[in-house]
Formats: C-alpha cells, structure tokens, sequence
C-alpha cells in the first residue's frame, strides 16, 4: 500500500485586525446597524415596521415609569455599550435602562457607556435567531446586566432572564416585571406589543 503524501496546508491568512471602541464609534459615523464583537463589526438586518411599533409601545411604558421618579435613564437602540475590552465588544439593546447613580459620572461622555446596561430589551426580528438573541442575553448578564427581556412577536411571548435564574416564558394574559432593577414596575405583556385588552366576559 503505497502512502499518500500529505497536502501541504495552506499558508495561515493574517489575522483581521481589531476594532477599539473609538475606531468603531468614528466607523458608525458612516454606517447603520453595526455591532463590534470582540473586535469585529456585525452588520445587522434592518428591523422593520413590527419591531419598531412593538419598540415604540415599550420604550412609551419604561420611561412612564422612569422619567418621573428619576430613576435613570432609558435609552433606545442607538445607544451602545462597552461589554468587553480587548478585544472590544460594542453592543446596542433595542432598549436599555441605566441607573441615574451609574449615568451620572458618564452623563457627558462622547461615545460608547463603559459597561453593560442594568436592564436590556431585545425585539426579534424575523431575520433574528431566537438562540443568537438568547446568547446575547447572556453576554449582557455576564458583563453586569441585571434583566434582560426578549420579545417574540411571532408568538406573542417574552423571556425574562436573570442571572442565576431559569428564563421565565410570560404570554399575553401576564404580567412583566423587571425586578430587581425596577422594584414595583409591573406592566401586562399585551401592553408591551400594542395589543388591546381582551373584553371581559
């Protein structure tokens, strides 16, 4: 049996360099839709009529909540946050709530906030994988965040994670909370996508 010579490999292509946080906030200047993740931009699909309607309802009941007992600030997706450094991640929420006592120092900062957001929402999009969205889920939890909401509207649903806890699948009949961030926060999932409430019997 004769050997066969092995196939020399091919030559290692050079590593793609890294964007830092600034290299990337001056990259955005030009483009949309862009995410940095561990030093290489993500292009992301534009959202679409639905997600912003179901952004819009949400923001609208967050900030009810937030703005007048000056709890912080909510902000949406075009606010970006440093989960990672070196090599950098840059990530934007749909949706995010940073306390006042953390917005603050950083309230006149040009770029990026340095660090996670303490509550985030993410809307899926039907180009969205519902497994990529639940693994960026986990990188906010990892990096700080306290609560993180997904919002199906393929299925009316959302998913509340927590650090330590099992995901919490809510419907249209119940109620979210985002706890332990926003104590006494309570809203019905059918608020959160525009949907009028069920007549009574």
């Amino acid at each position: 049996m004769t050997l066969a010579s092995p196939t020399p490999s091919p030559p290692a292509s050079p590593p793609r360099p890294c964007m830092t946080a600034d290299e990337f906030l001056e990259f955005c200047r030009n483009e949309k839709h862009l995410e940095l993740v561990r030093g290489a931009v993500i292009q992301l699909s534009p959202s679409g009529i639905v997600h912003n309607q179901i952004e819009s309802h949400a923001s609208d009941l967050l900030k009810a909540f937030v703005m007048p007992r000056k709890l912080g600030v909510v902000w949406t997706g075009d606010a970006g946050f440093i989960l990672e450094r070196d090599p950098f991640t840059v990530r934007s929420p749909d949706l995010s709530f940073v306390r006042q006592e953390r917005f603050e120092p950083v309230k006149h900062l040009e770029g990026f906030f340095p660090g996670a957001p303490d509550f985030a929402v993410e809307i899926l999009s039907p180009t969205d994988s519902l497994k990529a969205t639940e693994a960026k889920a986990q990188m906010y939890l990892r990096t700080g965040c306290s609560v993180v909401w997904i919002l199906n509207p393929a299925d009316f649903t959302l998913r509340i994670y927590r650090v330590g806890e099992a995901v919490r699948v809510l419907g249209l009949d119940d109620e979210a909370d985002a706890e332990p961030v926003l104590p006494g926060f309570r809203c019905p999932v059918r608020d959160l996508f525009g949907l009028p409430s069920e007549p009574q019997p």
